[in-house]
């Protein structure tokens, strides 16, 4: 969505006649509803379950091409942790929000449900498919939606709900590295900072737009910004210096870097 402050009478006009665009507004705040029940009843509910490195705090992550093998390194805040592989595939479910194990980091990796047993299990995040990265693209996805629904109406509380599980996950990529590739393989070429290739850091949408829709009550607040804008900055170069230069992959990224470019 792209929208100006100076455009905003016009767009909440149009809300109240146009039906496609009263119909979005209208999903977006019904799907926000439970999570703000959540919220109210336990403050820390969303952000507690962001895939972090909670406990270790580890700053470096290493692979085995396109496979996550561990993560090491101390940083002053919990960091972001990385996508488990390359390939989607996993036999594993990836849980609801609701059934997510809150601040989870155990030697043991994730614990998930088998597809066709049922049983639960310790698992290897390299056998977890997209599971880490997609819980938290799925988080940040409802606080983006939160952060433009605050824009919309000026109530604090979507504010309030979004910004600290905003600045949990910025602050945890800015101390945490991009990753390396212990084979020295192709994957080192390919590499985003949350997924195994830049033309799938999805969640880059989603924070910029909640940064955008929250600007205006960050500034307002006093929020320090400065470790945001870097993290963007450090994902942007990333981006332009990793992918794959002789084919389409340089449309996915221009989409990224065209959203980051609007911050």
């Amino acid at each position: 969505m792209y929208i100006t402050d100076q455009e905003k009478a016009a767009f909440v006009k149009s809300v109240e006649g146009v039906e496609w665009k009263k119909e979005l507004v209208h999903k977006k705040k019904e799907r926000l509803k439970k999570y703000l029940e959540y919220w109210r009843n336990d403050p820390q509910w969303l952000v507690s379950r962001l895939q972090m490195n909670w406990q270790t705090k580890h700053s470096k992550v290493f692979l085995k091409g396109g496979n996550f093998s561990h993560s090491e390194g101390t940083a002053p805040v919990p960091t972001v942790r990385y996508s488990g592989t390359r390939d989607w595939a996993t036999d594993y479910v990836r849980p609801k929000l609701e059934d997510v194990q809150p601040y989870l980091d155990d030697s043991r990796g994730l614990f998930l449900e088998h597809k066709k047993t049922g049983e639960m299990e310790w698992v290897h995040p390299s056998k977890s498919g997209f599971i880490i990265d997609k819980t938290n693209e799925q988080i940040m996805d409802i606080v983006a939606d939160a952060a433009f629904m605050y824009w919309l109406t000026r109530e604090e509380e979507y504010a309030a709900f979004a910004a600290p599980v905003f600045f949990t996950y910025m602050e945890g990529m800015y101390y945490r590295d991009a990753p390396i590739d212990l084979e020295n393989s192709n994957q080192q070429n390919i590499s985003g900072l949350a997924t195994f290739e830049v033309i799938h850091e999805g969640i880059v949408v989603s924070l910029v737009t909640t940064y955008d829709f929250l600007y205006n009550y960050f500034k307002s607040n006093n929020k320090n910004l400065e470790t945001s804008v870097a993290v963007f900055q450090k994902w942007g170069d990333q981006i332009i210096k990793k992918g794959i230069p002789d084919n389409n992959w340089n449309l996915f990224q221009a989409r990224f870097l065209t959203y980051i470019g609007l911050v």
